[in-house]
């Protein structure tokens, strides 16, 4: 099959996101997956510490809420479309803690409404890994146009601790530690610089994967896990309960 660039969410729902990866793997397409977050230098440094002098993570912190609140009537709110802000939106939230904690095992929401929007407009979560980590996150369109300093990620790590800072959906600054340090490292760099744009650095693995006939690092199990994670967010919100993923 063709190459395809798919842009978030992969799915409306975890049916028809399983029914796409079906027909994906039948013609054994690449698929990536439109994160652009993940491919951000930032947040690139920040795995690459990970995996050396910072250590696994143990503990996350992140937030990714600012200003919107689309019509009633609009493709966001759709069940067949975007279905919610937390899948058409959230995802990308999603998909950059689980690039730096691995594979989510449960999760557990309280959600708020307060503009009477057709479904939950943001939430407090909290997320468990299969490795042990936990991650509390917020999410939601209930922000300000004023703050555009969003998202954000704290993480503390066998060895140490770091902080993403973001600028309007793009990870921007990275300030890290370990537990031996006496000062905090930093880097600031904008994913647009250069020319760029904020999608630049996805587009370029992309395109290397399929010069390289190789499959790129985000891909189809990556949308589906995005979408769990958002049609639980609804789930544990109406029930109560904590919800697992990949059940």
């Amino acid at each position: 099959g063709l190459p395809m660039f798919v842009e978030k969410p992969w799915a409306p729902d975890l049916e028809t996101a399983h029914r796409l990866a079906a027909i994906c793997r039948d013609h054994d397409a690449k698929v990536m997956v439109a994160f652009s977050f993940r491919f951000h230098p930032a947040i690139t440094k920040l795995r690459t510490l990970m995996d050396g002098e910072l250590g696994e993570g143990w503990l996350l912190n992140g937030e990714y809420i600012f200003n919107l609140n689309p019509p009633a009537g609009g493709w966001l709110w759709n069940p067949q479309s975007g279905n919610g802000i937390f899948n058409e939106n959230s995802g990308h939230l999603f998909d950059a803690v689980c690039y730096l904690l691995g594979k989510p095992v449960s999760l557990t929401a309280e959600a708020i409404n307060p503009l009477s929007t057709p479904s939950e407009h943001a939430a407090a979560v909290t997320v468990r890994f299969a490795g042990g980590a936990v991650a509390a996150l917020t999410l939601g369109g209930v922000g300000t146009n004023a703050h555009r300093d969003f998202p954000r990620i704290d993480v503390i790590t066998a060895n140490g601790q770091a902080r993403l800072g973001g600028r309007e959906h793009m990870w921007e600054r990275l300030t890290w530690a370990t537990r031996a340090d006496e000062a905090v490292h930093s880097i600031v760099q904008s994913p647009e610089a250069l020319g760029n744009t904020r999608y630049t650095h996805a587009f370029n693995h992309f395109l290397d994967c399929v010069a390289q006939g190789t499959q790129p690092s985000v891909g189809i199990e990556d949308g589906i896990t995005a979408v769990a994670l958002a049609m639980a967010v609804h789930e544990s919100a109406r029930t109560g309960e904590k919800v697992g993923i990949g059940d």
